[in-house]
């Protein structure tokens, strides 16, 4: 069974995050039954996010992938509520094919972006894609020294060794996998890194060691209010955490499961070597998690407001702004709702 104290415990983790609900007693004992007889995490997870219940889910639990605003808080004179807002891009090497989730942050008068790369080679590139920020050469974790792994492609290299399965099994991901050469490399602590603290938003990609860096981010993720990571379902390196244990991470720094901006199956390598049919191995996920629904109203003015904007810019997430901006205890907070109705209303 999958790396989590019981069967009970995984439908449950999942029930809740995918469908915002506890499972039902048949239906616990039917997925529990189903795990214990060897079905993975990642087939549970597929099947909840096919369900007719995921995908008419309430708003409150939505797909963030693909925002359908018009215009944007950056650019908008709600900008000037939110005039210092830190984004984290831990594993910030840029990739031909991918824009910058947090982009449209950046078009906000004072934002500050703060790059970490484990390797003089990956810090220039990121401090040539965002000349505007602080790029920190360290290799975020756990503070100890570690091997780290290079792979031919550069960025799959992890502080876990490839598994080698994953190339023979997998048709997509091949030689990009493959290990080019091993060294030791000091890492650092998040929480010891001063231009970490303060942070509003947190985006992950380090390849199998999310859980490594956020166990050791207390005092960041108290202080943020959003976390774009990745987690993977399958064994991609050898021993690394799994998604769902990166998952529990975050709920014990209290923050909770949304949705998963993408997700990333493979095919099976077949002896022919070419793809047959659609790939059906769920392998790893964008996810995004917010602060819980109940310590949302506890929320400062500032990290409220921010959290609207990271809403709006970046997830398209209007439903959500305006629930806060109308619920939210503070009468500071809800002073700009007017101005955010404005904003998120259709253009005429």
């Amino acid at each position: 069974m999958d790396p989590m104290s019981n069967a009970d415990e995984l439908v449950t983790v999942l029930f809740e995050a995918i469908l915002g609900r506890q499972p039902d007693p048949d239906g616990l004992a039917s997925w529990a039954a189903r795990v214990e007889e060897g079905v993975s995490a990642s087939e549970l997870i597929a099947g909840l996010l096919a369900s007719d219940e995921a995908v008419a889910n309430a708003p409150f639990r939505r797909n963030f992938a693909a925002p359908q605003q018009r215009r944007l808080w950056a650019d908008s004179d709600l900008a000037s509520a939110t005039p210092d807002l830190l984004v984290t891009d831990i594993g910030a090497a840029p990739l031909d094919y991918e824009d910058d989730v947090y982009g449209a942050l950046l078009r906000t008068p004072g934002t500050r972006l703060t790059c970490f790369e484990p390797t003089p080679e990956r810090a220039k590139a990121a401090a040539a894609k965002h000349p505007y920020a602080t790029v920190v050469e360290s290799c975020v974790a756990d503070g100890t020294a570690r091997q780290f792994y290079e792979t031919h492609a550069g960025v799959t290299s992890s502080l876990y060794p490839p598994n080698p399965r994953t190339t023979l099994d997998l048709l997509e991901v091949g030689e990009e996998m493959a290990l080019a050469e091993t060294y030791q490399i000091d890492t650092v602590r998040l929480d010891d890194v001063a231009a970490a603290a303060g942070s509003d938003f947190i985006k992950l990609d380090v390849q199998a060691a999310e859980r490594d860096v956020l166990a050791n981010a207390q005092n960041v993720l108290a202080a943020a209010v959003a976390v774009h990571t990745e987690l993977e379902f399958f064994p991609l390196y050898n021993d690394q955490p799994l998604g769902w244990e990166v998952w529990r991470e975050l709920d014990l720094a209290g923050y909770d499961l949304y949705w998963f901006h993408h997700l990333q199956p493979y095919r099976m390598r077949t002896l022919d070597n070419i793809p047959i049919g659609p790939p059906r191995r769920l392998g790893w996920g964008d996810a995004v998690f917010f602060p819980k629904p109940d310590n949302l109203f506890s929320l400062d003015v500032q990290r409220a407001l921010n959290l609207c904007a990271i809403w709006h810019d970046v997830y398209g997430a209007r439903d959500h702004c305006l629930w806060l901006l109308e619920q939210h205890p503070d009468p500071e907070v809800r002073s700009h709702l007017g101005r955010y109705r404005d904003l998120a209303a259709p253009p005429h």
